[in-house]
Formats: structure tokens, C-alpha cells, sequence
């Protein structure tokens, strides 16, 4: 009913004044509420004086960007923001150019909000996100610490700011933002003490503790009675590392996950029934997890994609890890299949290794399975095992054994001094 008498009055002053601006202009901003594109841009045509003005191109680059048309709308609205870079045509140029992937833009309107919007914390934090730490850190330093006062201590750029300490910590060893472990956990403690109601810097201040293997501490930040999954799924982890598998399977379980996403759960699981020896429950989870790997894969090559495309190139490096860290468990997931698999076929052994050439498990297992018909293609495994982990004890015994058989005493008593 309402909108019916604003259309009314709208209709009424612009059949009175066709021409004039003011109605012209709020008229067009109700109907483009409204989606009613086709009636904007009749009510543009009468812009017959003000074809090249901001607001024009204003609402040309809304309508546009309405209709995800991103390029028509970028042009807008660039055009738009030469004519009058307000705080309103600059936070929609933004806003436009997000979609549209122009990184050059996006830093140019970033840099222009900051000047010209310098109490909003939001412009400063997502202007520091796209620099690089590497050649740029004095800048991002200082758009983040800004941030944090502007935003009075809001997680993300609190988050921002000690994840750059820490991914980039070698490269600040020498400046005056160099901080060691001890410093960083000290602080985001104290950050924390003033911001304890907040699930999302606990869940990271616990992390950082969990990585630097504080394993009390972070249980303790969280809480054991936590329920939100990232949590649950830290906590497992925790429990997992204090060797207290009953616990932290527990903790596993009560994630609730689409099947989809369950990947990395379902193997985590299996970790847990293995080392309490339930080994009918742990094959039923790696089984799970082996075939959903192709999916967490395809996930995964998605969202690398997708961020390139967005110029996150932070985001998509962390992808590239959990790219890294999908194959490195799918590798052993193939190896404890390979030892549930009473057959003499070799499909899962064989499958851990294209997976992952250098997982020195399963290069032993495979120098095993040789060493029964060929002894020097059991050497060059055993060999490849300890060149990747040159402390894993039983390729060393098989080593010994081989070079004794062979002759070769100076190589025995090595291998057997390590073995040993």
C-alpha cells in the first residue's frame, strides 16, 4: 500500500516537471530498489541535460551490476568516480570491482576511501589484505594497527595481523615487527582477555597455541564443552596429540558434516580407531574417506580458481596447503587400506605412491614386497625410504640386511649402526 502511494506521487511530479533533476533522481533510486530496471532507464532517457553527469553513470553502473553485467558496470561507474569520487561512488566502485577482478582498480578505490574515508576501519583492513607482506609490510602494519583502533579490536584484523607475523615471520626477523612465538602468544592472550566473548579470535588463539604445541592451553581456551564444529574439530586434534584417542574420537564424532566435506574427518577418525585398535571401525571410515577424495579435490581446484580469479592470492596459497595436505593423507589412507587388503594385489600400495612418490611408508612397504623377488629393486626403495625419512628405523634394518648379502660391509655396518 505504501509503495503504491510513493508510486503515485512519483508519477504525479515527474508528469508535472518531466525534467527536473531532484524527481528524476528519486524516482530512480526507488524503482532501482525495486528491480524495476526498464522503468529506470525510460526515466534516464529524460536526462536529456545531464547525460554525462556522476549520477547518471551512478545509476547506470547499479542497474548493471543488478543484472551482473560486471564489465558494463565497471565502466559506470569508473566514469562516475572521475566526475565525483564521493565515499558513496567509491564504495560501489569497490563493491563492483570485486566481481569484476580488476586488481589495479580495486587498490586505486581502496586507496581513495582510506583518504577520503579515514574513520571507517573497514577501508584500511581490505586495503592491507591485498598488499604484499613481502615488499610492502611497513604499510600493511600500519593500515592493520589502524584497523584494530578503528574497529576497537574487531577479530579480523586482529587475526590479519598476527597471521602475516607469523607466515612472514623469517622475513621480519630483521625489523622492528619481529616478534618470536613467546611474543605473539602473549599478546593474543591478552587481546583475548579483552575480548573473551569471542568465539572467532578463541578458535584462532587456540589454534596458534595448538600449532606451537600447547596442547593444555588451547583445550583450555576453548573450553571441552564447546559445540560449534571448527571447534570440535580442534579439540579432537588436541586430544589426539596428548595421545588420549578414546577423547578425542569422541570429540570427532560429534561434528556434523555433509558427506561431501568429510574427507579430512573421516581419515581423522580412522587415526583414532587404529590406535585403540578397533581396526573393522577404522577400514569403514578410510574407506569413506578414500572415496571422497576426488570430491575434497574438486572442492579444493574450485576455491584455488576462484581466488586467483579474486587476485586472494593469500587465500588461494592457503588452498594450495590443504591441496598438499588432502594428498599426503589420501597417500597413507591408500597405505592402510594396502595392510587391511589380504590379496597379493598391490592396487592400494601402488595407488599410495602415484598419490605421493616420496611417503617413505609406503616406499618401505613397497621394498618389502620386492626384496621377495628382486633384491636391487628392493635396495632402490629402501633407499628412497630413508632418503626421505632418513630416521625410519626398519628401512635401515633392511638396508643392513641387503648390503650384507651383497658384500658390502662398509654400507652394513652404517645402516645397521642407525638401525641400532
Amino acid at each position: 500500500m505504501l509503495d503504491q502511494k510513493i508510486t503515485y506521487h512519483l508519477e504525479c511530479a515527474l508528469s508535472g516537471d518531466p525534467q527536473n533533476a531532484d524527481i528524476l533522481k528519486l524516482a530512480s533510486k526507488f524503482y532501482l530498489n525495486k528491480n524495476h530496471y526498464i522503468r529506470v532507464e525510460t526515466l534516464l532517457d529524460n536526462f536529456k541535460n545531464h547525460k554525462e553527469s556522476d549520477f547518471i553513470f551512478f545509476i547506470k553502473a547499479q542497474i548493471a551490476f543488478k543484472k551482473k553485467e560486471y564489465p558494463a558496470a565497471a565502466e559506470s561507474i569508473a566514469r562516475c568516480v572521475d566526475l565525483n569520487p564521493s565515499i558513496d561512488h567509491l564504495s560501489l566502485a569497490y563493491e563492483i570491482e570485486l566481481y569484476h577482478g580488476n586488481t589495479n582498480n580495486i587498490l586505486n578505490y581502496l586507496n581513495l576511501l582510506v583518504e577520503k574515508d579515514s574513520k571507517s576501519g573497514w577501508h584500511y583492513y581490505e586495503l592491507a589484505k591485498l598488499l604484499d607482506p613481502e615488499s610492502e609490510f611497513q604499510r600493511i602494519f600500519y593500515l592493520i594497527d589502524t584497523s584494530i583502533l578503528l574497529l576497537n579490536y574487531h577479530e579480523k584484523p586482529v587475526i590479519l595481523k598476527y597471521e602475516i607475523l607469523l607466515e612472514y615471520q623469517i622475513n621480519l626477523q630483521n625489523t622492528p615487527y619481529y616478534k618470536t612465538i613467546e611474543n605473539i602468544l602473549h599478546e593474543l592472550d591478552q587481546i583475548l582477555n579483552k575480548k573473551h566473548k569471542n568465539c572467532t579470535l578463541k578458535y584462532y588463539v587456540s589454534w596458534v597455541n595448538y600449532k606451537n604445541k600447547n596442547f593444555n592451553k588451547a583445550i583450555q581456551i576453548l573450553g571441552e564443552k564447546s559445540e560449534s564444529n571448527k571447534d570440535l574439530f580442534l579439540l579432537g586434534k588436541c586430544f589426539f596429540k596428548k595421545q588420549k584417542f578414546c577423547i578425542s574420537f569422541k570429540y570427532f564424532n560429534k561434528i556434523k558434516l555433509s558427506r561431501k566435506d568429510s574427507f579430512f574427518l573421516n581419515k581423522l577418525k580412522a587415526d583414532c580407531l587404529l590406535k585403540i585398535n578397533k581396526t573393522s571401525d577404522a577400514k569403514k571410515y578410510l574407506t569413506l574417506a578414500h572415496d571422497l577424495y576426488e570430491i575434497e579435490q574438486d572442492k579444493n581446484n574450485e576455491l584455488y580458481d576462484l581466488h586467483l580469479k579474486k587476485n586472494r592470492y593469500r587465500e588461494a596459497k592457503k588452498i594450495l596447503f590443504q591441496k598438499i595436505k588432502a594428498k599426503t593423507y589420501m597417500s597413507d589412507i591408500c597405505l592402510s587400506l594396502h595392510h587391511f587388503n589380504s590379496s597379493p594385489e598391490l592396487y592400494y600400495l601402488e595407488k599410495s605412491l602415484n598419490i605421493n612418490s616420496q611417503n617413505s611408508d609406503a616406499l618401505y612397504e613397497m621394498g618389502k614386497v620386492h626384496k621377495k623377488k628382486c633384491v636391487k629393486e628392493a635396495l632402490t626403495y629402501f633407499l628412497k625410504c630413508v632418503q626421505n625419512d632418513w630416521t625410519h628405523t626398519g628401512a635401515h634394518i633392511q638396508l643392513s640386511l641387503i648390503y650384507k648379502e651383497l658384500g658390502q660391509i662398509q654400507n652394513y655396518l652404517k645402516h645397521k649402526k642407525i638401525a641400532d
